[in-house]
């Protein structure tokens, strides 16, 4: 379009040099001017726009690697607790004997292993 304007816009004189008409090239230019401006705006937004994603991606990736770490963690924590159970458990079995054994000693019964004297 730009190119239309301009070719129509010359004209050969007598003796074959090339006259322009300057309206039309000062309009061309303009319009080439606005065409690179309007370029330059979104190749501005292109770049902005692939910054962002790369920073959601180095976000996204720090957060993937803090899951995989939590959830390392969040392992031991549930394998610790299992054996504080387990522990909890046996403890619960011992008092218990112990307390049966008390009793037995108070009560004047002879404990399991024990001789009356």
């Amino acid at each position: 379009m730009i190119l239309k304007g301009a070719l129509a816009a010359v004209h050969h004189d007598g003796i074959g040099e090339v006259d322009l008409n300057s309206a039309v090239v000062d309009q061309a230019l303009a319009r080439l001017g606005a065409a690179l401006g309007v370029l330059e705006a979104a190749a501005s937004r292109r770049l902005e726009a692939e910054r962002s994603k790369s920073s959601l991606e180095t976000e996204l990736a720090l957060m993937q690697d803090d899951r995989a770490r939590l959830a390392v963690e969040l392992d031991g924590a549930l394998a610790r607790a299992g054996r504080l159970d387990a522990t909890v458990e046996e403890l619960a079995r011992r008092i218990d004997r112990a307390i049966h054994n008390v009793r037995g000693v108070l009560d004047g019964d002879a404990g399991p292993g024990q001789e009356e004297t």
